[in-house]
């Protein structure tokens, strides 16, 4: 969260969309809570990932059993989230979720504690009828958007729903889908609504980058930790291995994720600096002097871009770069990818002195432009006043 108030100038945002999705991590060995899956073909965990849409800042992150739906219990993985973006960072929260959060218990806990939130609803024979009568004499339109109201058999009331009919040039049938939410639909439209649901493909596109980045792997031992660098672990209470497995596992994610944020906070700040701290709203923004990067790295003379366009202009079409694959640097890079950022700015040489009251490093000269242009930015952030929830 801190990020993201340096990101915007440390002021508030009006809106941030919170992108909260399951990420299916491979199980090795007998672990407590992986199991088979049947979609997935294999033996997995299924946490879930709650990240900003904006940013891709990861906010929260819960390990649960392979076979455990999403929408089982995730409204108290859910809603104290939504709370923290909106007591410390935004005026109104957004919740975008696929159709495997479709619940009716799911959206009156949003309702009632006043969260936004958008999500796909699954077909059904219902929906179908509903919209065959919009499917036919429909003007050929890029897109369609009808306002509908439906409810369903496990929801207590009726709520907004939102059918989009897109043509497909060159197929027989359209694309047809729903949307559900509760948002205003004066303030968000069918049309505003659609683009702003089409965005949370890219959190799926970087769950894979957090895979790669944090290379994350669990344990693969059914039993507890007896030893901690070849010393005896001494216990003064009785050990449930159960238990101790799975918050071992736990924390090991947590890790996992806070290593992919560090990664892709320095990646940002390295790409897109943020805008500085004095700029107030409304005073004139003078562009920043030309920086020479490092060989290889990206060259962003421009001035700092709004926080809306961090993940497009830092990550957006990275993932199809491969550093380890494509060691030769000396090309133009229009985003770059985390493993780009270690190979040019932490994989690199240097020495360490070491003095009575602190140690200095001495970063190699290929990467020493880049180092600076980095940590000037990275200092900005107060690690103490990051809340806690």
């Amino acid at each position: 969260m801190e990020h993201l108030l340096v990101r915007n100038g440390r002021r508030r945002r009006d809106e941030v969309v919170i992108d909260v999705d399951a990420m299916p991590m491979d199980a090795h060995g007998k672990q407590l809570g992986s199991k088979y899956h049947g979609h997935y073909k294999r033996t997995i965990f299924l946490p879930l990932i709650a990240s900003c849409g904006e940013t891709r800042d990861v906010l929260g992150v819960q390990l649960r059993p392979g076979t455990q739906r999403e929408v089982t219990d995730c409204e108290d993985f859910i809603v104290p989230i939504a709370h923290a973006v909106r007591q410390h960072v935004a005026d109104q929260v957004i919740v975008r979720m696929d159709a495997g959060f479709n619940s009716g218990a799911l959206c009156a806990r949003l309702e009632a504690e006043n969260i936004g939130y958008l999500m796909r609803l699954r077909k059904n024979k219902k929906l179908e009828q509903m919209a065959a009568k919009y499917m036919e004499d429909r003007p050929l339109e890029e897109m369609t958007c009808i306002e509908l109201t439906y409810g369903a058999k496990s929801w207590e009331c009726t709520r907004r729903v939102v059918l989009v009919i897109k043509s497909r040039p060159g197929e027989l049938f359209d694309r047809v889908y729903f949307l559900v939410t509760n948002l205003d639909a004066k303030l968000y439209p069918g049309q505003k609504l659609v683009p702003m649901y089409s965005q949370r493909g890219k959190a799926e596109m970087h769950q894979g980058e957090m895979k790669i980045a944090s290379s994350a792997s669990l344990s693969s031992s059914p039993r507890p930790k007896s030893h901690y660098r070849q010393r005896p672990i001494a216990r003064t209470y009785e050990v449930d291995p159960d238990a101790e497995v799975g918050a071992e596992n736990d924390v090991r994610l947590q890790i996992f994720m806070l290593v992919y944020q560090l990664l892709h906070i320095s990646r940002c700040n390295l790409h897109s600096p943020p805008p500085s701290l004095d700029e107030t709203p409304g005073s004139e923004q003078t562009p920043p002097a030309p920086t020479q990067c490092a060989e290889g790295l990206p060259q962003t003379d421009s001035p700092p871009p709004a926080v809306e366009a961090v993940l497009d202009e830092s990550t957006g079409g990275a993932l199809e770069t491969d550093a380890q694959d494509s060691p030769d640097l000396d090309r133009e890079e229009t985003h770059m990818h985390i493993r780009l950022f270690r190979l040019c700015v932490l994989k690199v040489g240097a020495t360490m002195a070491r003095h009575g009251r602190y140690v200095t490093f001495y970063i190699a000269q290929s990467a020493a432009q880049a180092w600076q242009r980095f940590w000037e930015y990275f200092q900005q952030l107060r690690w103490h006043t990051v809340p806690e929830y």
